[in-house]
């Protein structure tokens, strides 16, 4: 079987017709809303071709009105507003215990971020108020792609970046709720900072620790239950020269 596009026109067979019996080929053009093709069928020469090609025609009209069907369901919303994804701004949405609304509902949709030039330089996915889908993260002319990190029902790799296009932070969030290790790096890309917040406990830091401009470790703060239990400070070279703990 062969197929040659053609011309959409009206939903029908146009022509339906043997090439030749020493062949055993026919030619049928079908044309529809969506589609439309010129169909050469080789069938064995004792075969009733009339019955065969009313069956093939009924088949394929079926098909292509539930195309039709299917176009139309999904263009129609579309065309008219109608769909449960909406999209607004980030700051446009309220949060509450890392859920996000938009005028008192759970946001569907995706939430955009602006920088100060009025570039969009996030995209993030939302389902039922929560981060869920692929958040990516634009450069500051709102054009390349920084980064890709999937979220599932607001769980994921969440990441801040500089305007001159430099990773500024990242780490992990659960509902908005930071855990595991976050670094954070200043705008020439050396580490400034890093934390530990607890995966057990939300919102509860365990470690900081806090870098000079080389890089160099200056200074680590550990907690207990939350509350400050030891502080470790360092020299310009990185060597130990204090330590406290209450």
């Amino acid at each position: 079987m062969g197929i040659e596009p053609t011309r959409p026109k009206a939903h029908e067979f146009e022509s339906c017709a043997s090439t030749s019996s020493a062949t055993s080929a026919a030619v049928c053009e079908f044309k529809g809303y969506f589609l439309s093709t010129k169909i050469i069928f080789y069938y064995p020469k004792n075969y009733l071709i009339k019955d065969l090609f009313i069956t093939f025609s009924t088949i394929l009209n079926y098909l292509m009105l539930k195309i039709n069907i299917v176009i139309s369901l999904f263009f129609i919303p579309l065309l008219f507003g109608i769909s449960q994804n909406r999209v607004a701004l980030i700051k446009e949405l309220t949060e509450q215990d890392g859920v996000y609304y938009l005028k008192g509902e759970k946001f569907t949709g995706s939430a955009f971020r602006k920088n100060n030039k009025g570039k969009f330089i996030t995209d993030e996915p939302f389902k039922n108020g929560l981060l869920h889908g692929k958040r990516m993260n634009y450069n500051s002319k709102g054009v390349t792609i920084l980064a890709k990190e999937k979220f599932k029902k607001g769980k994921g790799v969440f990441r801040t970046y500089h305007s001159n296009n430099k990773l500024k932070s990242f780490g992990l969030i659960d509902k908005s709720i930071k855990y595991g290790i976050w670094v954070y790096y200043d705008r020439k890309g050396i580490v400034k900072a890093k934390e530990k917040w607890s995966e057990e406990i939300p919102n509860q830091l365990e470690w900081e620790k806090f870098y000079n401009d080389r890089g160099l470790i200056e200074s680590e703060l550990y907690y207990k239950m939350g509350i400050l239990n030891r502080e470790v400070y360092y020299d310009e070279n990185g060597k130990v020269f204090k330590t406290n703990k209450n």
